[in-house]
């Protein structure tokens, strides 16, 4: 049996997964920009940080 906070952390993680998309997806409907042209800009960032 999964542990009630490891459920919480999961929906929580899973809620603000989705709430970023929305962000993102409104940036590519109003720029000429692909998503796969898009991911590297967004994942760059967060690479550079390790």
């Amino acid at each position: 049996m999964v542990a009630p906070r490891t459920l919480g952390a999961a929906a929580v993680t899973m809620m603000a997964s989705a709430a970023n998309s929305l962000p993102c997806r409104e940036a590519l409907r109003h720029t000429a920009i692909d998503p796969a042209s898009f991911t590297p800009v967004r994942i760059a960032p967060v690479m550079r940080r390790r």
